[in-house]
């Protein structure tokens, strides 16, 4: 499942510099991204219409790009401006364009129709911009489903134990600690506090702390105004009032996830480490490495997991409904019928209830409202949503929502909010 209609990082502003190209894909798409003399940047499909030479392999002159096999040129727009040897110029040589916007040292794309593409919701990132924080982009090409690498930021209780050595803590803390999930529909919000709790390696490296700390971890993803997870997490003494507010005696730190989808078992991992500990303390280096090696660690951890995904590609999760139901719609997993929706132009159904605290049933149901709303304004690929008029058609019922979101509290597997999906046609 891809969803089309929404913005995604495509790559950090500084991987692009004047006169130079990119070449990636994204969602199944291949993309050129370039930035023209003047600072501006494009994004174009990945293929001269006169060849299909990948035009990631030609040349930036001026506001243009040129192809590097008969010289075929293309503005910023894919409009086709100069055709060597040939004034007319037909409207068939144009290629697609999509719309990008720079942004907090970030290039955003939009993938689905242009018309609905709005810079204005586009997600902020304060930190990257504040001189109060120290900040390092990172790019991971992960060999795994994006849906995998946002289940596993949402599902913080793996933390003790795939990042013992980093950022860990100890696993009864983590299984025990005040959690909250608030979800609305379009956005969820993970609050854990972790009180009295014995500081990992990495938070006494970075806060100096002497003994017990009081701990917060907060995230939120909003697919609807960006495909990112936002991370404010740090500590304080024990007892120094961090769960009203007074963190000023403790350490912060932000990690910002841009998580974008390659193909159906890639991803682009893009994200970056922002802390508020003064630079020229040498601390936020020494953060920075630990978190290369935290994020490194769940790159191990997810491609694992694909690996075994793709062995037996129909088999259910456990504690997904598959586990609980065998009616014929509701049943399934958010993977196992992967390819039986996708050619039915189906989105997966809202269910991934983990046995645990976390929230990630919630975040199956943001995707898919988001997804469903990117079919009612019809996605603008093959294979979308928006390709089925029965689909493009139907809105989310708010009764229906509202059951989801209040069956989705729960991990029993059996939720409620399966009606949204059960609708759908057969």
């Amino acid at each position: 499942m891809f969803i089309y209609n929404a913005w995604y990082v495509a790559a950090f502003a500084a991987d692009i510099e004047a006169g130079k190209t990119l070449g990636r894909k994204y969602l199944n798409k291949a993309v050129v991204l370039f930035r023209t003399e003047s600072g501006e940047i494009a994004a174009l499909e990945d293929r001269c219409s006169h060849r299909a030479m990948p035009l990631s392999s030609g040349h930036v002159d001026g506001d243009v790009i040129r192809c590097c096999y008969h010289g075929v040129e293309f503005d910023g727009k894919g409009t086709c401006t100069r055709i060597p040897n040939q004034a007319r110029i037909p409207a068939a040589a144009n290629v697609r364009h999509y719309p990008v916007v720079e942004k907090d040292h970030l290039i955003w794309i939009w993938m689905g129709e242009p018309a609905l593409a709005d810079p204005s919701i586009i997600v902020d990132s304060p930190e990257h911009n504040d001189p109060a924080w120290t900040w390092r982009p990172y790019n991971f090409p992960v060999k795994a489903n994006w849906q995998l690498i946002i289940d596993n930021i949402m599902d913080l209780t793996h933390v003790p134990y795939i990042h013992a050595r980093t950022i860990g803590g100890n696993p009864e803390q983590h299984y025990n600690a005040d959690t909250k999930v608030e979800f609305d529909g379009r956005k969820v919000t993970l609050l854990r506090k972790m009180p009295n709790s014995i500081p990992p390696k990495s938070y006494i490296d970075a806060g100096g702390f002497k003994g017990r700390v009081d701990r917060w971890q907060e995230v939120r993803f909003e697919p609807g105004i960006g495909m990112t997870c936002r991370v404010n997490a740090g500590g304080c003494d024990a007892g120094t009032g961090a769960y009203e507010g007074k963190r000023d005696n403790g350490f912060m730190l932000a990690n910002n996830h841009f998580i974008t989808p390659e193909t159906e078992t890639t991803s682009h991992y893009l994200w970056t480490i922002c802390t508020t500990a003064p630079k020229e303390s040498g601390v936020p280096d020494v953060l920075f490495d630990q978190f290369f090696d935290t994020i490194t660690e769940d790159e191990v951890t997810l491609e694992a997991q694909q690996r075994r995904i793709d062995d037996e590609p129909e088999r259910a999760f456990v504690g997904t409904p598959a586990m609980a139901r065998s009616t014929r719609r509701g049943g399934c997993s958010a993977r196992c019928r992967k390819r039986r929706m996708a050619a039915r132009s189906l989105p997966e159904p809202p269910c991934l209830a983990y046995i645990s605290n976390i929230a990630a049933c919630p975040v199956r149901c943001a995707m898919l409202y988001r997804h469903h709303e990117d079919a009612r304004t019809g996605g603008s690929d093959r294979g979308s949503s928006g390709d089925n008029p029965r689909l493009s058609a139907r809105r989310i019922d708010p009764g229906a929502r509202a059951a989801a979101q209040d069956g989705c509290r729960l991990w029993g597997g059996a939720c409620p909010g399966d009606p949204v999906c059960a609708s759908a046609p057969a």
